[in-house]
């Protein structure tokens, strides 16, 4: 997995741990803390303390990125990547449908929604196999996943995008060529043969 910084950044609010309960440790342990948690989008550091003890660098797991976040000077945010480049949510076309909901199924629950861009939306769909497709309001950030498309209603609060099918793996390659036949001996080789059944002659 991989993770965008920003330095002398945060997203306030929306801490995983609560408000008052940061993590304490090193950057790779709070990487490895928000990587295990499929909510988390990313988590502020503060590098400002790289060269203190590892028990004293805090850092706060983040399950929404709403609006642009703020300056926050000493803390690094790390944004999670979560599906690598060339993959389903980078390189697909997710059909858009506008206005439209499709009610109930949802993966987070029915209170459970996400809040971001509609790129970490589509991150956290393509990386969820359960997920086919998800509804974004552009206004507020706000997503829901669904695991199921039943019942599509006109909604003007949303517009849907469905998860495309993955693409077909590549065929397997063709078995080798069996090998031919063995090359005959060589001029030479014949004729000393025929020398030598001639020379055996009375």
């Amino acid at each position: 997995m991989t993770w965008t910084p920003k330095p002398n950044w945060d997203y306030p609010g929306n801490d995983i741990l609560g408000p008052n309960a940061s993590g304490n440790g090193t950057r790779k342990q709070a990487e490895d803390r928000c990587a295990a948690i499929p909510e988390c989008l990313g988590f502020n550091h503060n590098s400002i303390n790289e060269t203190e003890a590892a028990q004293n660098r805090a850092f706060w797991l983040k399950k929404a990125l709403p609006g642009s976040g703020q300056r926050l000077d000493g803390y690094t945010f790390y944004t999670k990547n979560l599906v690598q480049s060339g993959s389903l949510a980078q390189s697909s076309i997710w059909p858009e449908e506008s206005k439209t909901d499709y009610p109930g199924n949802d993966i987070l629950g029915p209170n459970g929604s996400g809040n971001g861009t509609k790129e970490q939306a589509q991150q956290r769909c393509a990386a969820d196999p359960n997920c086919q497709g998800y509804n974004y309001n552009q206004s507020t950030g706000a997503f829901w996943l669904k695991s199921l498309l039943a019942g599509r209603i006109p909604n003007n609060s949303f517009n849907f995008y469905k998860k495309p099918a993955p693409a077909p793996a590549p065929a397997p390659a063709p078995a080798p060529a069996p090998p031919g036949p063995a090359d005959p001996p060589p001029p030479l080789f014949r004729w000393s043969l025929v020398v030598f059944a001639n020379a055996r002659k009375p």
